[in-house]
């Protein structure tokens, strides 16, 4: 399975080994979120663990966070057995 790859908030771009994302796409508005859940490692990150990813109309769970993958799940998925992995590059300029 092919990983996609989107630049949150900004343009297409190759990173240094050669990694391929796509400028920022598949959304459609935003709001700000909290939750309640433990995110692993969010001391060390700051800011980028109140990160939050909609796949598809559905809110994603943060459940780690580090400087190279943002790991969480969907819940209406979570039971299932697919999988996709997909790479999110924020950049924060605040």
């Amino acid at each position: 399975m092919a990983a996609i790859r989107i630049n949150a908030g900004g343009q297409a771009y190759t990173d240094s080994i050669g990694n391929l994302w796509l400028a920022d796409q598949y959304f459609n508005g935003g709001n700000i979120y909290s939750t309640t859940y433990a995110i692993a490692n969010k001391v060390e990150y700051g800011t980028l663990a109140n990160t939050q990813v909609v796949i598809g109309g559905n809110t994603a769970i943060l459940t780690e966070v580090s400087s190279q993958r943002i790991k969480g799940m969907l819940p209406s998925f979570a039971n299932t057995n697919t999988i996709d992995l997909l790479d999110v590059n924020v950049n924060s300029n605040g």
